[in-house]
């Protein structure tokens, strides 16, 4: 089980809003269905407690949160959000600090409050609070959780992690043990058209929902964005990646009508087949290439490779002597004070920004290419850039580029051996903002670099809380012992 997941709603003044408030969010970890429970207004506050807790019926687990699902917030584009967590961690085998990333939310002139431990702000302290305030400017859907270290999956706890099972709306069921709950069925008539949010937030499961009976998908939303409605029969979502696409159920039968998520390595003995033929992967799987912006399409920049203001070619490896992912043969290493209140403490160039190596600064409103080569062990790697959106002028498995109208999100899969993913994006908004791998196992192993955009006008431009102030000098007067885990 993952932990420290919520999703967030953004509606425009228009009706797109049943978009993404009739359906299930799914998720490795847990979900949300958004027809129940619903959050809504911008001013909150969140419990993180230790709390042991099993919807799948396996082996009970310590986590972070209480109850699952777990409500979701809702909001429109221009309110002030005020959300509150607070930090009641009591249990000495994870770690207790936290803080939270709104995955997703470009935090447009308020960097401090995008979440990532030590590059945006200092961990919140157990026995502590801190309110994440920030107005919302996109509409979508959304998630928010714990960026600090691996906290947000199982492998927070010390020991051997134990597989979980995959929930559906907070439900999950394994094979060994007898549930006391039902599974996460949603029954629904047929010929109806049901919008449904879907997303995968964690580890390096890959998740493909097929019904082949029907090329009955519809995507609408790629990572809170609108893309052309492109019809498909399967969806194969990487870690942190969410779509919004629109089920109708319109299968010939009324009781095999359904959508089945898997992951993509089943364990099938070499030269044996699924028995099962509803288990195969449809015909019309997702292609990224197909995906196209709803609002505003093409990249900046020139139509051509390497027509940008700025070109970054970033060189991925495993280090196999310190069993560390590296970029431009650097493995990041979080700092002990954030990348952001370096710079508002006098650093002023890349080269005396910690941790060494893994700065990138930039310009202000340059546009920007970086290509990310495949082929990295453990891949395909999902890459995500805080801050913003990006749009992917070439794609995983293709050779072309696409400067007129390329798929725009904000997590990319780099693919395997002989692709060289190709994104850009434009440099509106100041701050330091995370590049990373999503895997989490392969962050925390230092598949990272952090861009520093535009940093001259920090100090002037961005002006955090007294609050955020506040955080470091308590998170420093920690123990050791709260600060991180016993080997």
């Amino acid at each position: 089980m993952q932990m420290l997941i919520f999703i967030l709603d953004f509606l425009q003044e228009t009706d797109f809003h049943g978009c993404s408030l009739l359906g299930p969010f799914f998720s490795l970890a847990a979900s949300v269905r958004l027809t129940a429970g619903l959050a809504i207004g911008p001013v909150g506050s969140f419990v993180v407690a230790n709390k042991t807790i099993a919807p799948d019926g396996s082996l009970a687990l310590p986590s972070l949160l209480g109850n699952i699902p777990w409500s979701p917030r809702q909001g429109r584009i221009g309110d002030n959000f005020r959300l509150t967590v607070i930090d009641q961690q009591k249990d000495i085998r994870m770690l207790e600090p936290t803080s939270i990333h709104w995955h997703g939310l470009f935090q447009n002139g308020t960097n401090y409050m995008d979440g990532p431990s030590f590059i945006n702000q200092c961990p919140i302290s157990p026995g502590n609070s801190f309110t994440y305030d920030f107005t919302s400017q996109q509409s979508g859907t959304f998630w928010y959780h714990s960026h600090l270290a691996t906290q947000y999956c199982d492998e927070t706890v010390v020991g051997v992690a134990t597989p979980s099972s995959m929930l559906i709306n907070g439900l999950g069921r394994t094979a060994a043990t007898v549930l006391q709950h039902d599974s996460g069925c949603d029954h629904r008539q047929k010929g109806l058209a049901l919008p449904l949010p879907f997303g995968q937030p964690c580890l390096r499961l890959q998740l493909r929902l097929p019904d082949r009976r029907h090329k009955n998908l519809t995507i609408i939303e790629a990572d809170g964005i609108l893309h052309q409605p492109l019809s498909v029969d399967s969806i194969q979502i990487y870690a942190a990646q969410r779509y919004s696409f629109i089920l109708t159920a319109n299968s010939p039968s009324a009781t095999t009508g359904f959508v089945r998520t898997r992951t993509t390595a089943p364990l099938v003995s070499p030269g044996y087949q699924l028995r099962d033929s509803s288990l195969h992967v449809g015909q019309w799987m997702v292609n990224e290439v197909n995906l196209h912006p709803l609002v505003d399409p093409g990249a900046p920049g020139g139509a051509f490779i390497g027509g940008a203001d700025v070109q970054l070619n970033l060189a991925l490896a495993f280090d196999l002597t310190t069993f560390k992912f590296t970029i431009n043969g650097v493995a990041f290493v979080p700092p002990t004070v954030p990348v952001l209140l370096q710079i508002l403490s006098g650093a002023q160039n890349a080269q005396s920004l910690l941790p060494n190596g893994s700065v990138y600064t930039l310009p202000h409103f340059a546009s920007v290419e970086v290509t990310l080569a495949g082929g990295v062990v453990v891949g395909g790697h999902p890459f995500h850039l805080h801050g913003h959106a990006f749009d992917v002028i070439r794609s995983a498995g293709s050779t072309t580029y696409n400067y007129v109208n390329p798929a725009r999100r904000d997590v990319v899969n780099i693919g395997g051996a002989g692709d060289n993913v190709t994104i850009r994006f434009f440099t509106d908004n100041r701050g330091p903002w995370f590049l990373h791998c999503h895997i989490d196992w392969h962050l925390e192993a230092g598949f990272a670099i952090v861009f520093a955009e535009d940093v001259p006008d920090w100090k002037s431009e961005l002006i955090p809380t007294a609050e955020w102030n506040q955080l470091c000098p308590i998170y420093n007067a920690l123990p050791a012992s709260i600060t991180s885990l016993a080997a």
